[in-house]
Protein backbone atom coordinates (compact mmCIF):
# COMPACT_ATOMS: atom_id res chain seq x y z
CA UNK A 1 0.00 0.00 0.00
CA UNK A 2 3.13 2.30 0.72
CA UNK A 3 4.36 1.27 -2.34
CA UNK A 4 0.91 2.47 -4.43
CA UNK A 5 0.70 5.86 -2.28
CA UNK A 6 4.41 6.35 -3.69
CA UNK A 7 3.15 6.26 -6.65
CA UNK A 8 0.34 8.34 -6.22
CA UNK A 9 2.29 11.40 -4.67
CA UNK A 10 4.64 10.99 -7.45
CA UNK A 11 1.77 11.40 -9.95
CA UNK A 12 0.02 14.08 -8.29
CA UNK A 13 2.57 15.93 -6.81
CA UNK A 14 6.24 15.85 -7.96
CA UNK A 15 5.02 14.99 -12.13
CA UNK A 16 2.68 18.39 -12.54
CA UNK A 17 5.63 20.78 -10.71
CA UNK A 18 7.89 19.22 -13.30
CA UNK A 19 5.81 19.58 -15.76
CA UNK A 20 5.00 23.00 -14.55
CA UNK A 21 9.06 24.11 -13.65
CA UNK A 22 9.74 22.58 -17.63
CA UNK A 23 7.25 25.09 -19.13
CA UNK A 24 8.59 27.86 -17.23
CA UNK A 25 11.92 27.44 -18.80
CA UNK A 26 13.00 29.93 -21.72
CA UNK A 27 15.56 32.30 -22.64
CA UNK A 28 13.69 35.12 -20.64
CA UNK A 29 13.25 33.29 -17.27
CA UNK A 30 15.69 33.24 -14.50
CA UNK A 31 16.66 29.66 -13.62
CA UNK A 32 17.14 30.51 -10.29
CA UNK A 33 13.92 32.16 -9.48
CA UNK A 34 12.18 29.34 -11.47
CA UNK A 35 14.00 26.85 -8.90
CA UNK A 36 12.90 28.75 -6.09
CA UNK A 37 9.42 29.40 -6.36
CA UNK A 38 9.00 24.97 -7.08
CA UNK A 39 11.77 23.79 -4.67
CA UNK A 40 10.52 23.66 -1.42
CA UNK A 41 6.92 21.60 -2.83
CA UNK A 42 9.06 19.46 -5.24
CA UNK A 43 11.40 19.05 -1.41
CA UNK A 44 7.87 18.34 0.57
CA UNK A 45 6.53 15.90 -1.99
CA UNK A 46 9.70 13.91 -2.25
CA UNK A 47 10.29 13.65 1.41
CA UNK A 48 6.82 12.14 1.71
CA UNK A 49 7.99 9.55 -1.44
CA UNK A 50 11.14 8.98 0.49
CA UNK A 51 9.33 7.92 3.94
CA UNK A 52 6.73 5.86 2.01
CA UNK A 53 9.38 4.08 0.41
CA UNK A 54 11.20 3.27 3.23
CA UNK A 55 8.10 2.10 5.01
CA UNK A 56 7.53 0.22 2.37
CA UNK A 57 10.64 -1.60 2.00
CA UNK A 58 10.74 -2.32 6.01
CA UNK A 59 7.49 -3.83 5.45
CA UNK A 60 8.46 -6.00 2.96
CA UNK A 61 11.78 -6.64 4.46
CA UNK A 62 10.07 -7.63 7.70
CA UNK A 63 7.72 -9.66 5.79
CA UNK A 64 10.22 -11.73 4.26
CA UNK A 65 12.60 -12.35 7.69
CA UNK A 66 9.23 -13.19 9.78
Amino acid sequence: MCAVLNHLVTVVGNVPLNNALAAAEGPDEDPSATRAAFEARWNGYHRIRTALILVSFGLLTAATVG
